[in-house]
């Protein structure tokens, strides 16, 4: 154990063998969602196949009373001896670590020092994570402060919407063109049978294990490609969900609402609360029923619960922006791989060679752009063939 600023850490072998202490329950704004089970659930079920053979291993941190007020959970891949340092856990909404809010700096500090000094890795990977996000910025400071060479690789860019404290207000600023094609729709589908909103919440084991097998059939009749892994899927990777919703803390934050016609899944949304913020971290539809707008039907009425329950940030994620804006949604803070090199000679080899590769894709776009600009327009060729006509 090394004392670093009244916080100490030290190095678990496995997520289990870590206790934390209910102060660090007390999270960051936004940061909520995380849990010792978040990160367990993830080992047991992603790690696996991404990375077979690897364990995740934990730093846990604690103050002079020692109270463990943090822990950041991570694994180790070697490429020919080279060790690389990744922060475990799901993809979405942001990858981070447990920390008390009101020691942040403290405990950033603190597991720096435990990976420069212990000597982890040459290399340590922290996202993709939000960039305004309080425990990004002191990390980047710390590892800075240390000599470690940052290079960030953006994720996107978030879309989020304010909400007002009446939904009618709310939808007042909506278009009514989409209002009304929404009306229009949802009156075609009531046609074909009976259409039920329901909302999952708090659930027991057997409970939520069917309403993921609802939204994994969903997925399995939507647009996305079967054989693709995707960031955020449910078809597929069903025992992560119902790993996940095991844990009670974490069951009363996700909420998932199941759009039934005639008691047929068709559409679901998966969303996260926490401190007034609701994520969107998956939302699909049954390609079948694409034509009566039943992926639109969803957030309206996602929305119109989030403003019912006192949600004032709706963040809608990455992509797509055409549409989410058309709820109102404006561009937030972005996601970002900070990727962090140790100040020695394998460290500076591998920053370098990454700053050299981004110039030279630089100068191919802008030799690409030029060429195009150089080049007669399909218009200019077509009026000079008219005109020798």
């Amino acid at each position: 154990m090394t004392d670093s600023n009244q916080v100490s850490w030290k190095l678990f072998d496995s997520v289990k063998d870590v206790s934390l202490h209910e102060t660090a329950a007390d999270l960051p704004t936004g940061s909520g969602f995380l849990n010792l089970d978040w990160y367990a659930a993830w080992e047991e079920c992603y790690l696996p196949i991404e990375n077979p053979g690897v364990s995740v291993q934990c730093i846990s941190l604690s103050d002079n009373a020692d109270r463990t007020i943090g822990a950041c959970p991570f694994f180790i891949k070697s490429y020919f001896g080279l060790h690389l340092f990744s922060v475990a856990g799901y993809y979405y909404p942001f990858r981070s670590f447990i920390v008390a809010k009101d020691s942040v700096a403290q405990c950033t500090k603190s597991l720096v020092d435990a990976i420069h000094q212990k000597g982890i890795a040459s290399i340590v990977r922290f996202g993709p994570a939000e960039e305004d996000n309080p425990v990004t910025q002191s990390l980047f400071r710390k590892f800075t402060e240390q000599g470690w060479k940052c290079y960030r690789q953006d994720r996107g860019e978030q879309y989020f919407i304010s909400l007002p404290e009446e939904f009618e207000q709310y939808k007042n600023s909506l278009s009514k063109k989409m209002l009304g094609n929404l009306r229009r729709d949802t009156n075609k589908l009531a046609k074909l049978g009976s259409i039920e909103f329901k909302k999952f919440n708090n659930l027991q084991d057997d409970a939520w294990s069917s309403v993921i097998d609802d939204c994994s059939i969903i997925e399995s009749n939507s647009w996305l490609d079967k054989s693709s892994q995707g960031k955020m899927r449910i078809h597929g990777k069903e025992a992560f969900w119902k790993r996940l919703l095991r844990n009670e803390s974490t069951g009363k934050k996700i909420s998932i609402w199941v759009m039934y016609l005639d008691k047929k899944p068709v559409s679901f949304n998966v969303a996260i609360d926490t401190e007034g913020y609701r994520y969107g971290v998956s939302s699909q539809y049954d390609a079948a029923f694409r034509k009566y707008s039943v992926g639109l039907a969803m957030h309206f009425h996602v929305i119109e619960d989030a403003i019912n329950t006192g949600i004032k940030i709706f963040n809608m994620g990455d992509g797509d922006s055409g549409y989410k804006q058309r709820w109102g949604a404006v561009p937030g803070t972005r996601l970002v791989d900070y990727i962090y090199f140790k100040p020695n000679v394998i460290g500076e080899f591998f920053y370098s060679g990454l700053r050299l590769k981004d110039k030279l894709q630089s100068l191919v776009q802008a030799s690409r752009s030029k060429f195009k600009a150089s080049q007669p327009s399909n218009q200019s060729i077509s009026l000079t063939k008219l005109a020798k006509k």
